[in-house]
């Protein structure tokens, strides 16, 4: 880099690097951050094989080659890992398989400003089901998804 002369370097040690940003905060050791890779490694592969399973997705399996079909059925039935060769195959037939999805997506911010004041079970199920109604409206229900963002 260019920028990293004798005189800048004197003036600001750290380049961009403030170590008053982490100055009381836990600081992480490799097998902690190897333990939480390994838990967002769980979940991805978790939500990869319900992706699958879902029946809009099975719906669309015939457009698949038999052995696109068959990598899928390995995967989901965890007959075979995710693994980096077979991870960008997925993630390819996730996007072919999710096209005619159509994608609603709710925040938590969402739900709270339907669900505002104190209700009884039977009254808060009703708010909720009249919001995702209204959500819905003029889409076909069989393609929708629901999404929490």
């Amino acid at each position: 880099d260019i920028h990293v002369t004798k005189t800048n370097v004197l003036q600001e040690p750290f380049h961009d690097f403030s170590p008053r940003e982490f100055y009381g905060k836990v600081p992480y050791t490799i097998a902690d951050l190897e333990t939480q890779l390994d838990e967002i490694f769980v979940k991805w592969t978790a939500a990869i094989r319900g992706v699958f399973k879902d029946p809009g997705i099975q719906e669309n399996m015939d457009v698949l080659t038999t052995a696109d079909r068959q990598l899928i059925e390995d995967f989901k039935a965890e007959r075979i890992e995710l693994t980096a060769d077979n991870a960008h195959t997925l993630r390819n037939l996730i996007a072919q398989l999710s096209q005619g999805i159509d994608k609603v997506e709710i925040s938590v911010e969402d739900i709270k400003n339907h669900l505002q004041k104190p209700l009884s079970p039977k009254d808060a199920i009703e708010a909720f089901t009249n919001y995702i109604n209204q959500l819905c409206t003029g889409r076909e229900w069989e393609k929708v998804r629901i999404i929490l963002k």
